[in-house]
């Protein structure tokens, strides 16, 4: 897993993007965990009854408005922060996560999709546009780099809007092989 596997989509440059929205960090939270951190650009859910958010771990999840989202930063990097500042590694419960929001609207961009299970699909012949998909987290390497975070054709909740090329062009337009499919919450 790289970090931002599920980013803002912006074309053109366009400045707006996503809601961020501020969460306080899941109490089990590590720096490096396979289940337990997170990197930026990772599928995060909302625990209601606690009010903190947690990676989101292996398989599928169908978004519901308020408890999925998208990580802008990682747990190492929030947790260092919080040591300079505090002096204290383990006051979790006062570090706030920004999470992209979902559901506001915005696009968000994945190079990874699959069909239930974690072997990635095809982007240029897996799918169509309009399709809809839920979130998936592909644990095959059980390591927080090995992670991978994308969709699944098999879930609902998002809709793919786009398919873009590794120079970000429709690739329907361009003819060249699909790199990256653009999607947005659609309840």
């Amino acid at each position: 897993m790289s970090a931002r596997d599920i980013w803002p989509f912006a074309p053109n440059g366009d400045a707006k993007g996503p809601a961020v929205r501020h969460f306080q960090m899941g109490a089990g939270t590590t720096d490096s965990g396979e289940d337990t951190g997170f990197l930026e650009g990772n599928w995060m859910v909302l625990d209601t009854a606690v009010g903190d958010i947690n990676p989101l771990v292996d398989g599928a999840d169908a978004p519901g408005p308020g408890d999925i989202f998208v990580s802008a930063a990682s747990s190492r990097a929030l947790k260092a922060i919080s040591l300079v500042r505090d002096g204290n590694a383990t006051g979790i419960a006062r570090i706030m996560v920004p999470c992209y929001d979902v559901t506001d609207g915005s696009e968000f961009v994945t190079r990874l999709a699959y069909n239930n299970n974690d072997t990635e699909l095809d982007l240029d012949s897996g799918f169509q546009i309009g399709d809809t998909f839920g979130c998936w987290v592909d644990d095959a390497v059980t390591t927080l780099v090995g992670h991978n975070h994308g969709i699944d054709l098999n879930g609902s909740g998002f809709i793919v809007t786009r398919k873009l090329d590794a120079q970000g062009r429709d690739s329907i337009i361009s003819g060249a092989a699909t790199t990256q499919v653009v999607f947005k919450y659609a309840p």
